[in-house]
């Protein structure tokens, strides 16, 4: 899903994993890019979202699947320093568990696109590498599916990448929110311009605005 910022992309991902928390069997891991540091971090947190989403389906409370980076309670063990190399086995082995495909949410996808993350270089690649790694998950098996937001498409638009095959071309289907009302690009220009001390006052700028990028 993408759009402009202040579009209610968020807003939409939170109403989807609302609705999927009203069936207990589905498992929903849920993760925004904005809190992510390092690629082992991301690895982490979906590994442990995971673990937490999949013991919670009725009938796994009392479940150990066997995964090597995780302790009994779900937490990242810290004699396993780098997962990069384990930590795909243990996500299906964790997926054994559950009925529904598991969805992967994740918010903020453009800070894995390398050349415009404004995350460290080489941590931006890891976590580049790490959603290349999921997508073996993603066509082998019916147990998981994959849920973005961002504001730059290019993660997935661009078939090359410095020179090398884009391994995530065409990995999703890309959906865009609809161009916003007058009313509603006014509140976004608004908001987003006091941010960066900028007041737009009167109906001309805004009208000028809607009229040359249509919402």
């Amino acid at each position: 899903i993408f759009g402009l910022r202040k579009a209610g992309k968020t807003s939409l991902l939170n109403s989807i994993a609302r609705l999927r928390g009203e069936d207990k069997r589905n498992a929903t891991i849920r993760i925004d890019v904005s809190e992510i540091v390092t690629g082992e971090q991301f690895r982490s947190s979906v590994l442990e979202h995971a673990w937490e989403a999949v013991r919670g389906i009725p009938g796994n409370e009392d479940a150990h699947p066997r995964v090597r980076t995780l302790s009994r309670e779900g937490l990242r063990r810290h004699d396993v320093p780098d997962s990069s190399t384990v930590w795909i086995q243990d996500m299906r082995s964790m997926l054994e568990l559950v009925e529904h495909p598991a969805v992967l949410i994740i918010d903020e996808i453009d800070q894995a696109f390398p050349p415009r993350s404004n995350l460290d270089t080489s941590q931006a690649q890891a976590l580049f590498t790490s959603l290349v790694q999921l997508r073996s998950l993603l066509q082998e098996q019916d147990r998981l599916a994959l849920l973005t937001a961002g504001v730059d498409p290019a993660l997935f638009e661009r078939p090359i990448i410095d020179g090398k095959d884009n391994l995530l071309y065409k990995l999703v289907r890309l959906v865009w929110l609809a161009p916003m009302s007058r009313d509603e690009m006014a509140e976004m220009v608004r908001s987003l311009g006091m941010r960066m001390g900028v007041r737009v006052r009167g109906r001309e700028g805004i009208d000028t605005l809607f009229r040359q990028y249509g919402g």
